[in-house]
């Protein structure tokens, strides 16, 4: 598997979940996410997305924007009767 701290290989974890009030909890230990933490390590992701300002003509007149957008995206293999699929996709997302 590869994450944002580096390629980690195939792990298997054990834990125990029970249930209190209804709701189901996990008995938390710090080797959940990595077998080798112990207890005070920590883990830190951080994500610092750059932000792309506007583009304008001389004129102050918007030649590119920021906006928000949506993406889609399917395994060919995986989908059963691709032409109707497509075609499905492409009236729900007409940029596809």
């Amino acid at each position: 598997m590869k994450t944002s701290l580096g390629k980690l290989h195939k792990l298997s974890y054990k834990g125990i979940l029970s249930e209190e009030d209804d709701k189901w909890k996990v008995d938390w230990k710090p080797n959940l996410i990595f077998p080798q933490m112990e207890k005070g390590d920590t883990i830190k992701v951080k994500s610092d997305p750059a932000v792309r300002g506007n583009i304008v003509d001389r004129k102050g007149r918007t030649l590119a924007e920021t906006t928000g957008g949506n993406a889609l995206g399917i395994i060919p293999r995986q989908a059963r009767n691709r032409r109707r699929k497509r075609t499905q996709y492409q009236k729900n997302q007409p940029s596809f």
